[in-house]
């Protein structure tokens, strides 16, 4: 018996047989389950894959976290909370289907790694005000949903099959992210704030893609694992941010801008 909410990867019931093998006619590509079936450079780049999402969700905890008990509002702190949940829920998810490929060494670095020393950049930035948190809600979650759209159809099962209640949830970050966004834009004191805001995560948001042409991605694309290129889900993202961003009156900088991956 398992744990509420864990991940189903149990390899002598599986209740997702009939969706899996939807899913490998329709792709083409057969689904993994365990360790075993896979060969060594798939086991190398899904374990990379799984160790970026679950160090991202844990260093979101880190840096929201902080900011839990100076919202400025009582629905500002309600909702943040629940995020914060939602976001460590999201990480357990991702250590466990690293614990399933035998990560455990792994998973335990990612528990105790320090705040700042994350893989990515945008997860080693410190808030420095409200807006700051407007704004990671804002760009930074809605780059993981573009990457959690892409894992739905995942060669790995275990990852696709968590993947929906995982975009559910991050729904409410993305709109709580909007929501404030859209009132730290609104308001004469905060307007400034928000435009330094959205500057000092915008372009972090832009790298989270990784780099264009070919990379690993690449043979993570051919493998399955994944199934869009870095820079088409990036021109997407840039698509829909700005229409936001122009309808909250702010400025959005150059896709160039202060950029440290291409």
């Amino acid at each position: 018996m398992t744990p509420l909410g864990t991940p189903n990867i149990s390899t002598e019931e599986r209740p997702h047989q009939r969706e899996d093998a939807a899913m490998e006619w329709q792709t083409g590509m057969k689904r993994m389950e365990t360790r075993s079936e896979m060969d060594e450079i798939y086991i190398s780049d899904i374990t990379k894959v799984l160790e970026i999402q679950a160090d991202t969700e844990l260093a979101a905890v880190q840096q929201l976290s902080l900011w839990l008990d100076r919202c400025p509002t009582p629905d500002d702190r309600w909702l943040l909370s629940r995020i914060l949940m939602e976001e460590m829920r999201h990480a357990w998810q991702m250590c466990n289907l690293l614990e399933h490929l035998g990560e455990h060494d792994l998973v335990e670095q990612m528990l105790w790694k320090e705040r700042n020393l994350h893989k990515l950049e945008a997860f080693n930035i410190t808030f420095d005000s409200f807006s700051d948190v407007a704004a990671f809600t804002f760009l930074i979650d809605r780059v993981g949903v573009y990457h959690l759209r892409d894992f739905q159809q995942s060669s790995f099962a275990p990852l696709a099959r968590v993947t929906d209640m995982m975009l559910d949830e991050e729904k409410l970050h993305l709109g709580f992210g909007r929501s404030r966004m859209e009132r730290v834009a609104s308001e004469r004191k905060t307007k400034d704030e928000a435009q330094r805001a959205l500057l000092k995560f915008y372009p972090r948001a832009l790298d989270m893609f990784g780099k264009a042409g070919p990379s690993r991605n690449t043979r993570v694309l051919a493998q399955g694992i994944k199934k869009t290129e870095n820079e088409v889900l990036r021109k997407a993202y840039i698509q829909e941010v700005a229409d936001e961003v122009t309808k909250m009156g702010l400025d959005l900088p150059d896709e160039k801008y202060d950029r440290h991956i291409f």
